[in-house]
């Protein structure tokens, strides 16, 4: 019996290098073995620097997939500081779609392979003139609606940023600052940077109209495991970077999101990993406590006990 091959979009030889490796879940799973995050973590004090972070074929083939996102397709974000609604200023471009472009679904769904156990959001990035994001520490609640219909209120635990823009030069702008250690890390191809929230960073104006390009996102947990900040407080915190005082009042404020009506992103039925597509779930909300949450987030999850987990999250 003559077996059918699936079909997949056509393209370069750097985009069907990357589909037929993202297509393989043994060989992305092999791949990202070497990476035990609450490991590398706990030993970097909370952030750690991931250079070659995808094969090289790979990652020059994600970088040609967020080239082809057309212009319609990237989502203008941006805001100016605002104590009533938790904003803090920021400005760039960002898309989830996974049908933006050709190969976009499966860049964002490698992501899962990462950290399988937990619930994960990620999106598309660019940069360009003027584009910035001041000082914040990631902190928000996001409802992720379960399959039986429960909303479970989750907390971002762990964020990743991935960088996908060649010979980027400091002059550019566009730099990531940790505020902790005030470290500035320049954007390095093939790179990715992890690091726990709450901890606080930005990203410094871009001087140029070159696109910084980037996979950005965030593992989340079921729960409140911190205090969000509300005005005047998420100021004062913001420009002392430290952390929440026993008993203060936090109050989430969930503005500007919406429910998608699109369609979650799912392995194929006939991939070794459909298992894990079959747990997709949608963001129905998030706090406005990051610049970030004005996004419609996706959010993915494999669970190994089916029932026990869904009892545990409705007990939530």
């Amino acid at each position: 019996m003559t077996k059918r091959r699936r079909s997949c979009p056509k393209g370069s030889d750097s985009l069907q290098n990357f589909l037929s490796w993202a297509g393989s879940y043994k060989s992305v799973s092999r791949w990202f073995s070497r990476y035990n995050f609450e490991e590398m973590l706990d030993e970097n004090d909370g952030l750690v620097q991931l250079p070659g972070f995808l094969p090289k074929h790979v990652a020059e083939g994600a970088l040609e997939i967020v080239q082809q996102v057309p212009e319609v397709q990237w989502n203008a974000t941006n805001a100016d500081d605002d104590v009533t609604r938790n904003n803090i200023a920021h400005g760039f471009l960002s898309t989830k779609d996974p049908s933006a472009a050709p190969g976009l679904e499966q860049l964002l769904r490698l992501f899962l392979v990462l950290m399988p156990e937990e619930l994960h959001t990620f999106s598309v990035a660019r940069y360009t003139q003027g584009h910035h994001i001041n000082s914040h520490d990631d902190r928000a609640y996001t409802d992720v609606q379960m399959e039986d219909g429960s909303i479970v209120q989750c907390s971002r635990t762990i964020a990743v940023i991935y960088y996908l823009t060649k010979n980027w030069k400091a002059e550019y702008g566009g730099l990531l600052r940790d505020c902790e250690t005030d470290k500035v890390y320049i954007p390095e191809f093939n790179t990715a940077i992890a690091f726990r929230v709450p901890r606080y960073h930005e990203v410094t104006r871009m001087n140029t109209n070159q696109p910084r390009f980037s996979v950005f996102g965030w593992f989340l947990q079921p729960g409140q495991l911190y205090e969000l900040f509300e005005g005047n407080d998420a100021r004062a915190q913001s420009a002392g970077h430290h952390e929440p005082q026993a008993g203060s009042e936090a109050v989430a404020r969930h503005t500007g999101c919406h429910l998608s009506d699109e369609e979650p992103i799912n392995f194929s039925s006939s991939h070794p990993a459909a298992s894990l597509g079959k747990r997709q779930r949608k963001v129905v909300s998030a706090s406005a406590n990051s610049p970030h949450a004005l996004s419609t987030l996706l959010a993915s999850k494999k669970v190994l006990d089916r029932r026990e987990r869904l009892s545990r999250l409705k007990a939530v």
